[in-house]
């Protein structure tokens, strides 16, 4: 069974894509995306997101799948940069087991420069962090 789950891996990880589905506001503007993973193997049919993910986290290879997804959808957002109107957000979806991995929140800040910004802003490794309703002791 490992040598399957091995193979789904490298399968998976080279065949993976991102879609983004575009959220309007009520008159019609764009507002913000929805970042939509998509599995889609070379000479088949793509997989849905109902079948792949259960094999992701199966095969333990979701969380660095969740980390290509949130690298993805970062990268993305800098390429957009001005073409994106003000306030501009990206919808990301986690899996279950992401929320429970002990670095998640730490991997949260650090993919998307956080981390940095609160070095660079002199907070310290052991002060207390306040993001929106979220309080975080930020250790190094």
């Amino acid at each position: 069974m490992q040598v399957t789950l091995n193979k789904i891996s490298i399968v998976f990880l080279l065949c993976k894509n991102m879609w983004y589905q575009p959220i309007v506001d009520e008159h019609g503007l764009l507002v913000a995306a929805e970042a939509l993973m998509r599995w889609s193997p070379a000479s088949e049919r793509p997989v849905p997101p109902a079948e792949f993910i259960p094999i992701a986290e199966e095969s333990g290879i979701i969380h660095a799948l969740g980390q290509w997804g949130l690298e993805a959808v970062c990268e993305q957002l800098s390429v957009w940069g001005p073409l994106v109107p003000d306030g501009f957000r990206v919808a990301v979806n986690l899996s279950a087991p992401e929320f429970l991995h002990p670095n998640f929140i730490e991997r949260i800040l650090d993919t998307m420069g956080i981390t940095d910004a609160l070095r660079a802003a002199g907070v310290q490794p052991g002060d207390t962090v306040y993001i929106g309703d979220m309080e975080l002791e930020w250790e190094d």
